[in-house]
């Protein structure tokens, strides 16, 4: 597994481990790049604490997001992996700690051996204070991306287990997903004439047997985590694929699935009335800013989307490959629907609590949306209705039209095509691997086209056309390597 203890030793020199600590502290913050559906943080060094990021900054693309939900159960056809407590609800923004599950249960829960996703959450005293992660009564606040939690507060969840691990069991800067993580290093970084470089004060394999504390002296910190070898390939152990279906529109009351379980739950409920597609659309739009004059970069950013339309005639589907927790990290927010400026849409509270955690900008994850509009001319009104650049789309075309040539074409057979997809190349790239490369993938295998590249010439030059990735089983090939830092 590529996320192995190895990938700890990979850096050679201090100041290379300096470009990848993001922890903010009085002479560093996090600087935010948007690319094309993701965010890279990189630390900058002496800027004013004034200069520090906000929220707006982090989520440039989208209006602010709100930091107060009301209650949202989950669906019940959404069972909670055992990983997630019965009492912790979806939105509930507060934090979990100082009450830790058993040494026993979590070593039942977290096997030995390599780690999956990788996370990191800045360690502040419990003097620390910050006017745009704290409230005003000081307490952090919840689900921030950079994930501040207190001295006190961590090192009460951490568990060591039989083997020697520490875990931290709790809910980690109140994100749901984030609840069972193994402890790997904790880091500072100190301050030289001409650079800075970052320290190791404690690591899991080259101190074992020392219990981490947080650094004496210190004000920040960052603590390195890893979830489960399981969390790389999907959002629970049970139902691999970061491939998800909101389905709003379903005959038997609204339906959210993701990964294999979508072949078993509320896709197969449907299975008797064997809806297909009859029509595909490849659809282009840039993103608006907020009023914003947009940058060279932007004016050359543009999304593509496919647009299914099925024979029944009751609703479209859009399907797009995007980052990785891109819509769960960021309050269920989706431009796809009318209440994506809500306190608590109706996406948000279909999710599952698994899948709300922070986006991550190098994986990526397919998005199967059923949207009101039942054909191609409803939905360019739709989106007609939010053109301009206060609102969400600017300049949307629609690139290519055809009927569905595929034999097999139902809404399983789709979510199997999907699958098949994601689970051989799980990467999210700026040039190659991004929106414009999946659509450009997946229209001409439903129509039964060629000759189809990207919508921009920035994206045609590394292009290589993988329609036939959504045929094979992906477990039978060797796949690309992806890091997760």
């Amino acid at each position: 597994h590529v996320f192995g203890p190895s990938f700890f030793k990979a850096e050679s020199t201090h100041q290379s481990r300096a470009r990848r600590h993001r922890i903010i502290s009085p002479k560093t913050i996090a600087a935010v790049s948007t690319m094309d559906s993701g965010y890279k943080a990189t630390a900058v060094a002496n800027e004013p604490a004034h200069k520090r990021p906000t929220p707006d900054d982090l989520a440039a693309r989208e209006p602010p997001l709100p930091e107060v939900l009301e209650e949202s159960p989950v669906p019940a056809l959404i069972r909670k992996p055992s990983g997630v407590a019965d009492d912790w609800d979806i939105a509930d923004d507060e934090s979990l700690y100082g009450r830790p599950r058993s040494a026993a249960r979590l070593a039942d829960m977290f096997p030995p051996g390599p780690g999956g996703l990788i996370w990191h959450a800045e360690l502040v005293s419990d003097q620390w204070t910050s006017a745009s992660d704290c409230d005003a009564s000081g307490c952090i606040k919840s689900r921030r991306p950079l994930l501040p939690v207190r001295e006190t507060d961590f090192f009460a969840s951490l568990v060591k287990i039989a083997d020697g691990r520490w875990i931290f069991s709790g809910k980690l800067n109140g994100w749901p997903g984030l609840t069972c993580l193994e402890l790997r290093s904790i880091t500072i970084l100190e301050q030289g004439l001409t650079s800075v470089s970052v320290r190791r004060v404690w690591d899991a394999i080259q101190s074992p047997d020392q219990k981490p504390v947080f650094p004496e002296g210190q004000k920040h910190a960052r603590a390195t985590l890893w979830m489960p070898a399981w969390s790389a390939l999907g959002w629970s152990p049970a139902s691999p694929g970061f491939v998800w279906w909101f389905m709003p529109h379903h005959p038997r009351g609204e339906r959210f699935a993701y990964g294999e379980s979508m072949m078993m739950s509320a896709i197969a409920e449907e299975a008797s009335v064997e809806a297909k597609v009859v029509r595909i659309h490849s659809i282009a739009h840039r993103y608006a800013r907020g009023g914003k004059p947009e940058t060279t970069k932007e004016s050359m950013t543009w999304h593509s989307l496919i647009l299914l339309e099925w024979d029944h005639g009751r609703h479209c589907t859009v399907v797009e490959l995007a980052t990785l927790n891109g819509v769960g990290g960021r309050r269920g927010k989706s431009n796809w629907y009318h209440d994506k400026l809500e306190h608590n849409t109706q996406l948000y509270k279909a999710m599952p609590p698994e899948m709300i955690m922070p986006w991550k900008g190098h994986f990526a994850e397919l998005r199967c949306a059923d949207v009101d509009a039942n054909s191609l001319e409803a939905f360019m009104a739709y989106m007609k209705q939010y053109e301009g650049p206060t609102l969400r789309f600017l300049e949307p075309q629609v690139q290519h039209s055809a009927d569905a040539r595929l034999w097999h074409r139902s809404r399983s057979d789709i979510a199997r095509y999907l699958l098949n997809y994601m689970g051989r190349d799980r990467r999210y790239t700026e040039h190659a691997r991004n929106c414009q490369s999946f659509a450009s993938d997946f229209f001409p295998f439903v129509a039964g086209k060629k000759d189809i590249r990207p919508f921009h010439q920035a994206n045609r030059l590394l292009y290589q056309n993988r329609s036939h990735l959504f045929l094979y089983d992906p477990n039978q090939f060797e796949k690309p390597l992806v890091k997760d830092f």
